[in-house]
């Protein structure tokens, strides 16, 4: 895996499976890759709540993320996430990425259990 950087041309955002907002967006999303974590910065305007940059763990020997059929998974949704008594108070910063691999899709989830899609290309 590589770092790389995502052109957005439109967001979606969804929680529970119902669509929230959709809209047309000019921003990129700059992913750099450390040894144990992936680092993820939005570069323009983005309209809508998200933190701007934050770090998200990759967590296996081979400092690669996590692989599943047709995405690559970044971060963990643990118990305490999920926990109606969770502390997490930065409802913000992404708990989990998902880079598509046949699909210009990049996903994130946030602790709200909140779903956002970006559209767009690789550059």
């Amino acid at each position: 895996m590589t770092s790389f950087t995502f052109q957005v041309t439109k967001y979606e955002s969804y929680k529970q499976g119902k669509l929230l907002a959709s809209r047309i967006a000019d921003f990129k999303i700059v992913c750099t890759l450390g040894i144990n974590y992936i680092q993820v910065q939005f570069i323009g305007d983005c309209q809508f709540d998200i933190t701007q940059r934050f770090e998200l763990p990759v967590s296996n020997d081979s400092f690669d993320p996590d692989e599943i059929e047709d995405r690559f998974v970044y971060g963990r949704l643990t118990p305490e996430i999920l926990s109606p008594f969770s502390r997490i108070k930065d409802y913000y910063t992404p708990i989990i990425m998902e880079k598509f691999k046949t699909q210009p899709i990049i996903r994130f989830l946030l602790p709200t259990l909140e779903q956002i899609e970006f559209y767009g290309f690789y550059e």
